[in-house]
């Protein structure tokens, strides 16, 4: 069943030298278990994905990996491509029709640039989401 959140990602200060946005996040997935696709947006730090995600069911518990493509519409340093590679996950927990959760998500472009003119360091956001299923 469709999966629609809400909710705030952040990028830890894990590396001083890194931005540090943060900002709310929109995601609709096409289904909570199984194999599916999700669609990331954020409303004021520039990001946007689409990923391949399976879903796993564990009672009310789901943890749902994925893996796509990213875009960077602020020009990020960490992420000098523009549009590389978005992984990570959701882990959800069911209370019905409302779904509270976790969300991961690294940014990368995997070196595949000139690193000598930017380093690939990456991006890597974490944040609490809340959504609905939608039937």
């Amino acid at each position: 069943m469709p999966v629609v959140l809400i909710g705030v990602l952040s990028a830890p200060p894990i590396y001083p030298t890194k931005s540090d946005p943060m900002g709310e996040v929109i995601e609709v997935m096409t289904c909570d278990k199984g194999l599916g696709l999700a669609g990331t947006a954020t409303h004021n730090i520039g990001l946007y994905g689409i990923a391949a995600q399976y879903g796993f069911s564990f009672g009310p518990l789901r943890l749902i990996p994925q893996v796509g493509i990213s875009h960077d519409a602020y020009g990020y340093k960490e992420l000098p491509m523009g549009t590389q590679f978005g992984v990570g996950g959701t882990m959800l927990l069911d209370m019905g029709s409302l779904w509270i959760g976790v969300k991961y998500w690294h940014l990368s472009n995997a070196g595949l640039h000139d690193t000598a003119r930017a380093p690939n360091t990456g991006m890597d956001f974490i944040g609490g989401v809340i959504g609905v299923s939608v039937r």
